[in-house]
């Protein structure tokens, strides 16, 4: 017997083997977190507060202080791009909260009540995906740039008409449209996927006991998917300075003004001030304190939407 029981411990869910296993399993998600994240994140934090100095030939990192802190307030506090970038990426964060996420759920609702065409658009939505982000890129500038503005300005006589990547006007709202695109289909699957795992008896009763489908929305629906809409929610508040919104697929690397347009947001301003071809290491450091200043105004709002959300947001009863 005794054995017998040392035998079931060590097979069960707690025992030896299946800690071994379990501890097996972990070791790579674990070196994957503190090398990527951790060690990456440690090593930014340190450059905030380093320089590149020539010494002896060689560029070496030495102390700065708060240097690149003081020069990232005072490129805020002198120049124009700061209230630019932060309103276009607000613009954008709004704009996949209203459509992503509004209207997401309404989509969503309908397609879970197997509404006509529902299976289609089901499809449909699938289709970004499973597509590389640069192939649907092309096909959107192609639609729009030798499609679209043709056919207008052949029919409308608007010679004046011309590709809407480089139109002051047009820039902004077609990397938006491309955007709203991109994140309509999979908030919609997400949250229909996440729907089709409600019950069908607590729907049922909804429906015995008078529930219109808008109140059934409000009511029965919305509150059992509502950590999921959290979670899209505080991912997209926590994304928000390090959000691209596709530009680098319309925006090559070669043009090193594209990062300091009134239509550009903070994370493709990031990104391309770190690959501009004409920036270099000595560069890196202010990048890093940027990142850092950052992360410490974003992270906070986070945490505040989360609570919030947890606070006063729908619940099931």
């Amino acid at each position: 017997m005794v054995g017998k029981e040392k035998k079931k411990k060590s097979f069960g869910m707690f025992g030896t083997k299946a800690k071994i296993f379990y501890g097996l399993m972990l070791i790579f998600p674990v070196i994957q977190f503190s090398f990527f994240y951790l060690g990456v994140n440690f090593n930014s934090v340190v450059l905030a507060f380093q320089k590149y100095e020539l010494i002896d030939g060689k560029l070496e990192l030495v102390s700065a202080g708060m240097k690149n802190f003081s020069d990232f307030f005072r490129w805020l506090r002198d120049g124009t791009a700061f209230g630019y970038l932060l309103k276009n990426t607000l613009i954008i964060y709004a704009i996949g909260l209203v459509i992503g996420l509004g209207g997401g759920l309404c989509f969503s609702f309908y397609i879970y009540k197997r509404k006509p065409g529902s299976k289609l658009f089901r499809l449909i939505l699938f289709l970004p995906s499973i597509l590389s982000a640069i192939v649907l890129s092309l096909m959107w500038d192609k639609f729009l740039n030798d499609g679209v503005i043709n056919i207008v300005r052949d029919l409308f006589n608007r010679p004046e008409l011309h590709d809407l990547r480089y139109t002051a006007k047009s820039q902004f709202a077609m990397v938006a449209a491309f955007t709203v695109l991109m994140g309509f289909g999979s908030s919609v699957l997400l949250f229909t996927g996440t729907m089709d795992q409600i019950d069908e008896s607590v729907t049922e009763y909804a429906q015995i006991d008078g529930c219109t489908p808008f109140r059934e929305f409000f009511s029965v629906t919305l509150p059992i998917v509502f950590p999921t809409v959290r979670t899209f929610i505080v991912l997209g508040v926590g994304q928000i300075f390090i959000n691209q919104a596709y530009m680098l697929n319309f925006y090559s690397l070669g043009d090193s003004g594209d990062a300091a347009a009134p239509y550009s947001i903070f994370g493709y301003f990031l990104f391309r001030e770190m690959y501009n071809p004409n920036a270099t290491m000595a560069s890196y450091p202010y990048m890093a304190a940027c990142g850092v200043i950052l992360t410490l105004f974003s992270a906070p709002i986070t945490f505040g939407v989360k609570y919030l959300l947890e606070r006063f947001g729908p619940k099931e009863d």
